[in-house]
C-alpha cells in the first residue's frame, strides 16, 4: 500500500527514513530487495549474482514485454538474441528512422494547423507509430495505422496499471501479438517481402544459437519490442513540450543559445527529470552479502530508476530541471540511467536507448524550431503515483502555425 500511495518516490523515502540506499521489503508479499544508486546498479548488472528470467512481474509480461522477448533471457541465449536487436538498432537505421519521423513531423504541422486543438501525447503515438512501421517494412493501411498505435499505446499505458486500465492493456497485448506473428509468418510464406535490411526481415530470418528460426510467436513478440519503444518515445516528447512551458528559463536559455548539443542536453534532462518505469527487476542466482544485506537465492531484487536518477549525492540539485548539469561529464553506464544501467550493447540495458535519445532531440526541435503554438489553461499535474505516468491533461497545444526557415 506505502508503494501505491508514495508512487515513483517509494523506494527514495525508504532508502531517507532508513538512512540506506537498499533495505528489504514485501510487494505484493513475496520477499523484495529494493535498491538505488549508482553502486546498486553497478550490482545489479552483475551477471554473475542476478538472472531476468522469471524476475519481471507477470503484470508487466503480459502487457508490456511479451512472453519469450529478450527481457526475461540469460546467459548466451540472450547476448544472442540482443546482438540481433542491436544489429536491428544500428545507426544506420536508427538514421533512417530519424529521418521518417522528420518526415512525418514536417507532414503533421501543416494538419495541426487547421485544428484547434492538439493533444501531443495522442497525437505522436500515431505518428511515430506510423513511421516505426513504415521503417520497419510493416505494412499499414488507414485503418490498421489507428488501431496499432491505439493498442500499442494502451499496452504503453496500462502496463503499470490496475484495474480496467490494466486488462484494457492485457487485451490490446493479445490483439498486436497476433498482428505481429500474422506478419512474421507473412514474410516467412512469402507473401510479404520488405528489404533484407529491414527490421522486420531481419526478425523474421534470426536463427536461435540451435540454428533454428524463432517460433513465430516469439518473433512476433521480438518485433514488438522495437516497435513498441519507438511509440513510447511519445511520453518522452509529451514531457520534453511541458518542460519547455512549466520550465521557461531553461527554455529561454535553450532558445537563445541554440545548437544540436543544448537540445541533446535538453532531451537527456527531459529523461532524467521525468519518470517512465518506477524500477527493472531481477532475481539472485545465489546469496550473497551486499552493503550489510543479506541477499538470499532466488530473490527478487528491484533497481530504482527514478530515485537513482534523482539521487541527491548523485546529482547537484536533483529537483530542479537543470539541462546545463549535461554540459559536465556524467557516468552514463550506472548514475544516469532512464533506460536501465550497465552496457546495451550485450547487457541488460534497454536496446533502444540510443534510437529514444536521437528521436526526442529531433522531436524537440521541431516543437522549439519549426512551429510555434500556444498553450492553452490545462492540469499539467504529473501524480508519481500512476505509473508510467503523464500530465492529466496529456500537455495540450493550440494555434499551431509554421515558423519561416
Amino acid at each position: 500500500m506505502a508503494f501505491m500511495r508514495q508512487g515513483y518516490r517509494f523506494v527514495s523515502n525508504e532508502c531517507e527514513r532508513l538512512n540506506t540506499d537498499v533495505f528489504a521489503t514485501r510487494l505484493l508479499m513475496p520477499k523484495t530487495i529494493c535498491m538505488r544508486g549508482a553502486d546498486a546498479a553497478r550490482l545489479f548488472y552483475d551477471d554473475e549474482r542476478f538472472q531476468r528470467s522469471g524476475a519481471c512481474p507477470i503484470r508487466v509480461v503480459k502487457t508490456l514485454f511479451g512472453s519469450g522477448g529478450v527481457q526475461g533471457l540469460d546467459g548466451e541465449t540472450h547476448r544472442h538474441r540482443k546482438a540481433m536487436l542491436m544489429s536491428v538498432l544500428s545507426e544506420s537505421k536508427i538514421n533512417r528512422l530519424v529521418a521518417t519521423v522528420e518526415d512525418n513531423l514536417d507532414e503533421a504541422a501543416h494538419v495541426w494547423q487547421q485544428a484547434d486543438e492538439i493533444e501531443v501525447l495522442s497525437a505522436l503515438h500515431e505518428l511515430l507509430c506510423r513511421a516505426a512501421c513504415a521503417w520497419a517494412g510493416l505494412q499499414l493501411d488507414e485503418k490498421s495505422a489507428k488501431s496499432v498505435s491505439h493498442n500499442l499505446a494502451t499496452m504503453i499505458d496500462g502496463s503499470g496499471g490496475v484495474g480496467i486500465r490494466h486488462w484494457k492493456a492485457r487485451r490490446a497485448r493479445k490483439r498486436m501479438n497476433r498482428w505481429a506473428t500474422g506478419a512474421i509468418r507473412k514474410v516467412r510464406r512469402g507473401d510479404n517481402l520488405p528489404p533484407s535490411s529491414s527490421p522486420l526481415m531481419l526478425i523474421a530470418v534470426h536463427r536461435n544459437l540451435e540454428g533454428k528460426l524463432l517460433d513465430a510467436s516469439i518473433a512476433g513478440v521480438e518485433v514488438l519490442n522495437i516497435i513498441r519503444p519507438i511509440v513510447a518515445v511519445a511520453r518522452w516528447v509529451m514531457f520534453g513540450v511541458r518542460s519547455l512551458h512549466c520550465h521557461p528559463d531553461a527554455a529561454s536559455k535553450l532558445q537563445e543559445d541554440y545548437t544540436y548539443e543544448a537540445i541533446d542536453r535538453f532531451a537527456d534532462e527531459v529523461r532524467r527529470f521525468y519518470p517512465f518505469f518506477p524500477a527493472v527487476a531481477a532475481k539472485t542466482k545465489c546469496g550473497f552479502v551486499w552493503n550489510g544485506l543479506k541477499f538470499p537465492a532466488n530473490t527478487r531484487v528491484l533497481l530504482d530508476l527514478y530515485g537513482t536518477n534523482h539521487h541527491p549525492e548523485l546529482w547537484n540539485d536533483p529537483e530542479s530541471f537543470n539541462p546545463d548539469r549535461f554540459r559536465a561529464s556524467i557516468d552514463q553506464e550506472f548514475t544516469f540511467i532512464p533506460h536501465g544501467g550497465g552496457d546495451y550493447l550485450s547487457g541488460h540495458r534497454c536496446a533502444g536507448e540510443q534510437a529514444t535519445r536521437r528521436l526526442l532531440s529531433s522531436c524537440l526541435n521541431f516543437f522549439v524550431k519549426k512551429i510555434a503554438y500556444e498553450v492553452p489553461a490545462q492540469d499539467l499535474t504529473v501524480a508519481l503515483n500512476r505509473f508510467p505516468t503523464r500530465p492529466k491533461s496529456k500537455m495540450r497545444i493550440s494555434r499551431v502555425r509554421l515558423v519561416a526557415a
